[in-house]
């Protein structure tokens, strides 16, 4: 039986986030699955499981209105699963496919039985995202991974069929898309997260390099 979703949480994640009933226990599953392997693998840190919710899980789904209507979603970083699978368990009745890259190997141990346990459709590879060929992935998501320029740089090979690259960001978006913007012409728009009220969301539609004179 999931743990207890906080009342000030299930209410948010009723009335803002807009996820049902059956959602709001398979994310109390995840995170209950998340807090067992937190004891034996560095998932999220001892302070941040406290407020797990709000601070992940929230957090993620604060992504989950700017993916591409249709069509796989790729996540690089995936590392405790924020925000893939909490986005795969919101969008599990559409069973919208979904590949988490992450390259330390105990960590996509946790996300494949997580995976399993939760009946996503998801695929982990133990891989770095910069070796793979074109997924045909047609949103990315990441958070808490890389600066804007290492991020584009490091997933230029999916760029053709991507429609949307959702970047979770902290404070310091804007002086990444400054320095990002030597190297790269991006067409994008920063909102603030609407269901934490801290953290950006970068909503990125074009990224091109930039053609040097």
């Amino acid at each position: 039986m999931p743990s207890t979703v906080p009342l000030d949480i299930r209410e948010a994640l009723q009335n803002e986030a807009n996820v049902s009933r059956e959602t709001i226990e398979r994310l109390a599953e995840f995170v209950d699955i998340l807090k067992r392997w937190n004891r034996s693998i560095n998932l999220v840190s001892r302070s941040d499981l406290e407020e797990v919710w709000r601070r992940h899980v929230l957090d993620s789904l604060g992504a989950l209105r700017f993916l591409a209507s249709d069509g796989p979603v790729l996540d690089i970083g995936s590392g405790g699963g924020f925000p893939a699978l909490v986005l795969a368990v919101a969008l599990r009745d559409q069973q919208r496919a979904f590949t988490l890259v992450e390259s330390d190997v105990r960590k996509c141990v946790f996300l494949r039985e997580a995976s399993r346990q939760l009946e996503l459709n998801a695929v982990v590879r133990t891989e770095r995202i910069e070796q793979l060929p074109l997924l045909g992935a047609v949103t990315l998501t990441s958070r808490a991974f890389a600066s804007v320029e290492k991020t584009l740089t490091l997933i230029e090979a999916q760029l053709p069929s991507l429609r949307r690259i959702v970047l979770l960001k902290g404070n310091r978006v804007f002086d990444e898309l400054t320095e990002a913007s030597y190297q790269w012409h991006i067409e994008h728009q920063v909102l603030p997260n609407a269901l934490t009220g801290r953290g950006y969301m970068l909503i990125i539609e074009k990224a091109q390099r930039v053609k040097k004179q």
